[in-house]
């Protein structure tokens, strides 16, 4: 979000976004300032750290926010949506696909590398707004939760596929600028500056 943000104030864009957790959504109206980006990461930031206090357990979805994006970016804006897509659905195609029809759009998309490796153990344990699952033990149990993983990512890239939107997948597990150059075909210098 920061590169994107300040990439495009350096280009003389207007820079704005709409972020959200279950609770509640901030939008932040498209401005040529820097104190806009600042305005813009801070709440990115605030809302981040609230990832791993107690779950919120509003209403609030990514269909929420995609919708007020739709009234925002109403023609020739670049919308990014970064996000793990939880909870998107048929809806959450429409959605993009009208944003799709006069903006460009970019999917971010956070997985977690653990989701194609889980291996549970007895005694595991998983958390989902509130309520705890045990996981069972076993062979059985860790390859279909590896084929699940697989199967939704690769239903949601076909799906922005199809909309010829791009996805660029990003690791919760690793650091994003080091992603990021890698996908853009950017290494370090012999001096451990990027280019």
């Amino acid at each position: 979000a920061a590169l994107g943000a300040w990439r495009a104030l350096a280009a003389g864009d207007r820079v704005g976004g709409i972020v959200f957790n279950e609770a509640g959504i901030i939008d932040i109206r498209p401005h040529r300032s820097q104190n806009r980006v600042l305005h813009l990461l801070h709440e990115v930031a605030r809302m981040n750290r609230a990832l791993s206090g107690e779950p919120y357990g509003g209403t609030v979805t990514l269909n929420s926010a995609l919708e007020i994006a739709l009234r925002r970016a109403t023609h020739d804006h670049l919308v990014v949506l970064i996000s793990d897509l939880d909870g998107a659905d048929g809806q959450t195609q429409r959605l993009v696909s009208s944003l799709a029809a006069h903006n460009d759009v970019l999917v971010i998309a956070i997985y977690d590398p653990l989701g194609g490796s889980l291996q549970a153990h007895s005694g595991m344990v998983a958390t989902d707004r509130g309520a705890h699952y045990a996981l069972p033990a076993g062979a059985a149990f860790a390859m279909a939760f590896r084929q699940s993983f697989a199967a939704r990512l690769d239903q949601w890239a076909e799906i922005f596929r199809a909309l010829r939107v791009p996805v660029i997948p990003v690791s919760a597990a690793l650091a994003p600028i080091d992603q990021l150059r890698e996908l853009f075909g950017m290494h370090p210098t012999r001096g451990g500056a990027g280019r």
